[in-house]
């Protein structure tokens, strides 16, 4: 409690400090210094932005984008820096079967799915038996998703 109120202010500085710092519970040794506070609110910011940037996507690994119907995520630690290439060959696949062309999406799959299929092994060995960090998540953007082809192939479905 500050009880310097009708008081003149004193005549030291040190004094006057003390007496500030006095009335917000604050000890004399208190530096001042609010670089702590700063930082803190850099840190809030920057924390604030990630949330914003997360909330466009529906999660921070690449994908490969089939016109907004679905986008493939590559989740599995054996695509690792190699997303962009196999986002291309899969749509060459895709478009070879008459599909629409699929776009690499570096930040991740779009927000806004209505359901995933999580966990599915894309990659084969030689014999074309799955491969173990080839998983990836299909987001499905439109009405009418199959859970079953989902676990038949090794996923788990989950409406969003």
């Amino acid at each position: 409690m500050n009880n310097n109120i009708g008081r003149p202010p004193p005549n030291k500085p040190e004094e006057a400090t003390y007496e500030a710092l006095s009335s917000c519970d604050a000890s004399k040794d208190d530096s001042g210094d609010t670089a702590f506070f700063e930082a803190d609110a850099d840190a809030d910011a920057d924390a604030d932005a990630d949330a914003d940037a997360d909330a466009d996507t529906m999660n921070s690994t690449p994908g490969c984008d089939l016109a907004g119907q679905q986008c493939y995520s590559f989740t599995g630690a054996a695509w690792a820096g190699q997303e962009s290439l196999y986002c291309g060959q899969f749509s060459d696949q895709i478009e070879d079967a008459g599909g629409p062309a699929a776009s690499y999406a570096p930040d991740g799959c779009p927000a806004g799915a209505l359901n995933q299929c999580e966990g599915v092994l894309m990659g084969g060995d030689e014999d074309g038996n799955p491969v173990a960090g080839t998983e990836i998540t299909i987001y499905t953007y439109v009405a009418g998703a199959d859970p079953t082809e989902c676990t038949e192939n090794g996923g788990t479905f989950s409406e969003l």
